[in-house]
Protein backbone atom coordinates (compact mmCIF):
# COMPACT_ATOMS: atom_id res chain seq x y z
CA UNK A 1 0.00 0.00 0.00
CA UNK A 2 0.91 3.71 -0.84
CA UNK A 3 -1.01 5.89 1.13
CA UNK A 4 -1.00 10.06 0.89
CA UNK A 5 -1.86 12.30 3.07
CA UNK A 6 -2.95 11.56 6.35
CA UNK A 7 -4.15 8.45 6.83
CA UNK A 8 -6.71 8.53 9.46
CA UNK A 9 -9.22 10.77 6.92
CA UNK A 10 -8.84 7.95 4.39
CA UNK A 11 -12.48 6.91 3.58
CA UNK A 12 -10.52 4.06 1.37
CA UNK A 13 -9.31 2.10 4.39
CA UNK A 14 -10.40 -0.88 4.99
CA UNK A 15 -11.41 -0.99 8.80
CA UNK A 16 -9.05 -4.47 9.29
CA UNK A 17 -6.85 -2.79 7.64
CA UNK A 18 -6.84 0.77 9.90
CA UNK A 19 -6.83 -1.05 13.11
CA UNK A 20 -3.85 -2.88 12.13
CA UNK A 21 -1.91 -0.52 10.96
CA UNK A 22 -2.46 1.93 14.44
CA UNK A 23 -1.62 -1.87 16.71
CA UNK A 24 1.50 -1.74 14.37
CA UNK A 25 2.48 2.20 14.60
CA UNK A 26 1.32 2.71 17.87
CA UNK A 27 -0.71 6.32 16.82
CA UNK A 28 -4.30 5.30 18.32
CA UNK A 29 -5.73 8.03 20.35
CA UNK A 30 -2.13 9.90 20.37
CA UNK A 31 -1.49 13.33 19.04
CA UNK A 32 0.40 13.86 15.99
CA UNK A 33 3.52 14.81 16.61
CA UNK A 34 6.10 16.56 14.54
CA UNK A 35 8.45 14.76 11.71
CA UNK A 36 7.09 11.74 11.38
CA UNK A 37 6.55 9.53 8.19
CA UNK A 38 4.66 6.54 7.73
CA UNK A 39 4.07 6.16 11.62
CA UNK A 40 7.75 6.53 12.78
CA UNK A 41 9.29 9.56 14.48
CA UNK A 42 12.96 10.82 13.19
CA UNK A 43 14.60 12.02 16.33
CA UNK A 44 17.44 13.03 13.68
CA UNK A 45 17.32 15.88 11.59
CA UNK A 46 18.93 14.62 8.88
CA UNK A 47 18.54 17.11 6.29
CA UNK A 48 19.92 19.88 8.17
CA UNK A 49 23.70 18.25 7.73
CA UNK A 50 24.99 21.15 9.19
CA UNK A 51 28.44 21.27 11.13
CA UNK A 52 29.19 22.53 14.35
CA UNK A 53 31.49 25.43 15.52
CA UNK A 54 32.93 23.21 17.36
CA UNK A 55 34.28 20.26 14.89
CA UNK A 56 37.24 18.21 16.69
CA UNK A 57 39.04 17.21 13.05
CA UNK A 58 39.65 19.91 10.69
CA UNK A 59 41.52 19.08 7.22
CA UNK A 60 41.02 15.43 5.63
CA UNK A 61 41.13 12.54 7.65
CA UNK A 62 42.67 8.85 7.26
CA UNK A 63 41.38 5.70 8.23
CA UNK A 64 43.56 5.05 10.99
CA UNK A 65 42.65 8.42 12.67
CA UNK A 66 38.57 7.71 12.43
CA UNK A 67 39.52 4.64 14.41
CA UNK A 68 40.68 6.53 17.46
CA UNK A 69 38.39 8.62 17.12
CA UNK A 70 35.29 7.10 17.37
CA UNK A 71 36.90 5.34 20.78
CA UNK A 72 37.86 8.79 22.29
CA UNK A 73 34.87 9.67 25.43
CA UNK A 74 34.80 13.25 23.97
CA UNK A 75 33.46 11.55 20.39
CA UNK A 76 31.53 9.11 22.35
CA UNK A 77 29.39 11.83 24.96
CA UNK A 78 28.88 13.64 20.95
CA UNK A 79 28.16 10.55 18.68
CA UNK A 80 24.94 9.47 21.38
CA UNK A 81 23.92 13.31 21.94
CA UNK A 82 23.70 13.55 18.45
CA UNK A 83 21.62 10.23 18.09
CA UNK A 84 19.27 10.78 20.57
CA UNK A 85 20.54 9.41 23.53
CA UNK A 86 19.69 10.91 26.82
CA UNK A 87 20.57 8.36 29.76
CA UNK A 88 23.54 6.63 29.09
CA UNK A 89 25.73 8.02 31.63
CA UNK A 90 26.15 4.74 33.40
CA UNK A 91 28.12 3.78 30.26
CA UNK A 92 31.17 5.69 31.24
CA UNK A 93 31.35 4.77 34.78
CA UNK A 94 30.55 0.92 34.87
CA UNK A 95 30.53 0.00 31.16
CA UNK A 96 26.79 -0.65 30.30
CA UNK A 97 24.04 1.46 30.48
CA UNK A 98 19.81 0.34 30.06
CA UNK A 99 18.31 3.06 28.01
CA UNK A 100 15.33 4.63 25.97
CA UNK A 101 15.74 3.30 22.53
CA UNK A 102 16.23 5.79 19.80
CA UNK A 103 14.57 3.27 17.22
CA UNK A 104 11.04 3.93 16.57
CA UNK A 105 8.48 3.33 17.03
CA UNK A 106 8.88 5.39 20.63
CA UNK A 107 8.51 3.23 24.26
CA UNK A 108 7.90 4.76 27.42
CA UNK A 109 9.79 2.12 29.23
CA UNK A 110 13.72 2.07 28.90
CA UNK A 111 13.99 -0.98 26.18
CA UNK A 112 17.24 -0.37 25.33
CA UNK A 113 20.93 -0.78 26.44
CA UNK A 114 24.32 0.51 25.77
CA UNK A 115 27.92 -1.93 26.64
CA UNK A 116 31.59 -1.66 25.19
CA UNK A 117 32.77 -4.07 23.06
CA UNK A 118 36.28 -5.37 23.68
CA UNK A 119 37.85 -2.90 20.94
CA UNK A 120 36.41 -0.05 22.78
CA UNK A 121 33.56 0.78 20.22
CA UNK A 122 30.13 1.80 22.39
CA UNK A 123 27.71 -1.56 21.03
CA UNK A 124 23.62 -0.77 21.02
CA UNK A 125 20.99 -3.05 21.33
CA UNK A 126 17.19 -2.67 21.02
CA UNK A 127 15.43 -5.19 23.56
CA UNK A 128 12.37 -5.16 21.67
CA UNK A 129 14.05 -6.38 18.68
CA UNK A 130 13.63 -3.22 16.22
CA UNK A 131 16.89 -2.52 14.37
CA UNK A 132 17.53 -6.25 13.65
CA UNK A 133 17.15 -7.39 17.35
CA UNK A 134 21.23 -7.65 17.60
CA UNK A 135 24.01 -5.32 19.10
CA UNK A 136 25.06 -3.05 16.42
CA UNK A 137 27.56 -0.35 16.42
CA UNK A 138 26.23 3.58 16.13
CA UNK A 139 27.29 3.46 12.44
CA UNK A 140 24.89 0.73 12.08
CA UNK A 141 22.48 2.93 14.48
CA UNK A 142 23.00 5.52 12.47
CA UNK A 143 22.41 3.83 9.39
CA UNK A 144 19.29 2.22 10.26
CA UNK A 145 17.46 5.69 11.82
CA UNK A 146 18.48 7.48 8.34
CA UNK A 147 17.27 4.21 6.57
CA UNK A 148 14.11 2.93 8.44
CA UNK A 149 14.36 -0.10 8.22
CA UNK A 150 17.05 -2.11 10.24
CA UNK A 151 21.09 -2.04 9.06
CA UNK A 152 23.67 -3.87 9.45
CA UNK A 153 26.73 -2.86 8.25
CA UNK A 154 29.35 -5.59 10.00
CA UNK A 155 31.78 -6.12 7.28
CA UNK A 156 31.18 -10.21 6.50
CA UNK A 157 33.52 -12.56 4.40
CA UNK A 158 32.73 -14.71 0.90
CA UNK A 159 32.69 -17.75 0.21
CA UNK A 160 36.05 -16.93 -1.63
CA UNK A 161 37.69 -15.72 1.47
CA UNK A 162 37.30 -11.94 0.84
CA UNK A 163 36.20 -9.32 3.58
CA UNK A 164 33.34 -7.53 1.93
CA UNK A 165 31.04 -4.55 3.28
CA UNK A 166 34.49 -2.02 4.85
CA UNK A 167 34.00 0.43 2.78
CA UNK A 168 30.13 1.27 3.41
CA UNK A 169 30.95 0.74 7.10
CA UNK A 170 33.74 3.39 7.19
CA UNK A 171 31.57 5.37 4.64
CA UNK A 172 28.52 5.51 7.28
CA UNK A 173 30.92 6.17 10.55
CA UNK A 174 32.51 8.88 8.33
CA UNK A 175 28.80 10.16 8.18
CA UNK A 176 28.00 10.31 11.14
CA UNK A 177 31.27 11.87 12.52
CA UNK A 178 30.93 14.95 10.08
CA UNK A 179 27.00 15.07 10.43
CA UNK A 180 27.69 15.19 14.36
CA UNK A 181 30.03 17.97 14.11
CA UNK A 182 32.48 15.93 14.92
CA UNK A 183 34.99 15.78 11.39
CA UNK A 184 34.63 18.67 8.85
CA UNK A 185 33.35 17.54 5.28
CA UNK A 186 34.89 18.48 2.26
CA UNK A 187 33.92 21.09 0.28
CA UNK A 188 31.72 20.18 -2.79
CA UNK A 189 30.78 22.51 -5.47
CA UNK A 190 27.62 20.57 -5.95
CA UNK A 191 24.75 22.78 -8.74
CA UNK A 192 22.10 23.30 -7.03
CA UNK A 193 19.00 21.55 -6.41
CA UNK A 194 16.78 21.78 -8.80
CA UNK A 195 14.01 24.37 -8.73
CA UNK A 196 10.15 22.63 -7.67
CA UNK A 197 11.78 19.11 -6.96
CA UNK A 198 9.22 16.71 -5.75
CA UNK A 199 10.98 15.11 -2.13
CA UNK A 200 12.26 11.99 -3.03
CA UNK A 201 14.31 14.01 -5.94
CA UNK A 202 15.82 16.37 -2.54
CA UNK A 203 16.44 13.80 -0.44
CA UNK A 204 18.47 11.96 -2.78
CA UNK A 205 20.36 15.41 -3.78
CA UNK A 206 21.03 16.15 -0.66
CA UNK A 207 22.08 12.64 0.19
CA UNK A 208 24.51 12.56 -3.12
CA UNK A 209 25.73 16.01 -2.00
CA UNK A 210 26.29 14.62 1.82
CA UNK A 211 28.73 11.48 -0.30
CA UNK A 212 30.87 13.46 -2.39
CA UNK A 213 31.57 15.73 1.11
CA UNK A 214 32.21 12.59 3.26
CA UNK A 215 34.14 10.38 0.39
CA UNK A 216 36.33 13.36 -0.41
CA UNK A 217 36.96 14.30 3.17
CA UNK A 218 39.34 11.52 3.43
CA UNK A 219 42.96 11.04 2.70
CA UNK A 220 43.52 10.71 -1.29
CA UNK A 221 40.49 10.70 -2.00
CA UNK A 222 39.29 14.35 -3.08
CA UNK A 223 37.85 14.71 -6.80
CA UNK A 224 37.81 10.89 -7.28
CA UNK A 225 34.59 10.09 -8.88
CA UNK A 226 32.16 8.01 -6.63
CA UNK A 227 29.40 5.13 -7.13
CA UNK A 228 25.67 5.86 -6.80
CA UNK A 229 24.37 2.35 -6.85
CA UNK A 230 20.81 2.04 -6.03
CA UNK A 231 20.55 -0.37 -3.11
CA UNK A 232 23.66 1.75 -1.37
CA UNK A 233 21.06 4.88 -1.88
CA UNK A 234 18.12 4.02 -0.50
CA UNK A 235 19.76 3.58 2.95
CA UNK A 236 21.98 6.40 2.52
CA UNK A 237 18.93 8.60 1.68
CA UNK A 238 16.30 6.49 2.54
CA UNK A 239 14.28 6.24 -0.13
CA UNK A 240 13.00 3.22 -2.07
CA UNK A 241 14.98 1.29 -4.69
CA UNK A 242 12.59 3.15 -7.52
CA UNK A 243 12.97 7.01 -5.98
CA UNK A 244 16.69 6.07 -5.96
CA UNK A 245 16.78 5.19 -9.62
CA UNK A 246 14.63 8.22 -10.89
CA UNK A 247 16.35 10.85 -8.93
CA UNK A 248 19.92 9.69 -10.55
CA UNK A 249 18.34 9.55 -13.98
CA UNK A 250 16.82 13.07 -13.26
CA UNK A 251 20.13 14.33 -11.64
CA UNK A 252 22.44 13.50 -14.74
CA UNK A 253 19.37 15.21 -16.97
CA UNK A 254 19.77 18.02 -15.25
CA UNK A 255 23.41 18.42 -15.14
CA UNK A 256 23.48 18.09 -11.59
CA UNK A 257 26.08 15.31 -11.85
CA UNK A 258 27.60 13.54 -14.90
CA UNK A 259 28.98 10.28 -15.35
CA UNK A 260 32.94 10.12 -15.08
CA UNK A 261 33.65 6.14 -16.54
CA UNK A 262 33.29 3.25 -14.66
CA UNK A 263 35.04 1.21 -11.71
CA UNK A 264 34.70 -2.51 -13.26
CA UNK A 265 31.12 -2.53 -14.13
CA UNK A 266 29.66 0.24 -12.11
CA UNK A 267 29.21 3.61 -13.42
CA UNK A 268 31.14 6.47 -11.20
CA UNK A 269 29.76 9.87 -11.37
CA UNK A 270 31.23 13.30 -10.64
CA UNK A 271 29.56 16.91 -9.69
CA UNK A 272 28.78 19.15 -12.24
CA UNK A 273 28.28 19.23 -16.06
CA UNK A 274 30.83 17.87 -17.41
Amino acid sequence: YEIRGDWRNSTLLPEPLRKLWEKHTNLSNKKEKTHRKNGKTHRINISSMGVSTETLHTGSISGAQIKVLIQKEAVQRRLLDFLGFKDYEALFSAGKASVYSVIPPEDKHKSGGLLFADDGNILFHDFSGAGGGKHILLNSLYATLVAESPVDLTPFQTDKGKMKGKVQAATWWLRLLIDAGVVEPAVVNLPPCPVNARPALKKVYYGIKRLFEVRWAYEDHHGLPIMLGRDFLMDWCGVTEQQARIAVKDLLRQEVIYTAGKHGRSKIFLPGPR
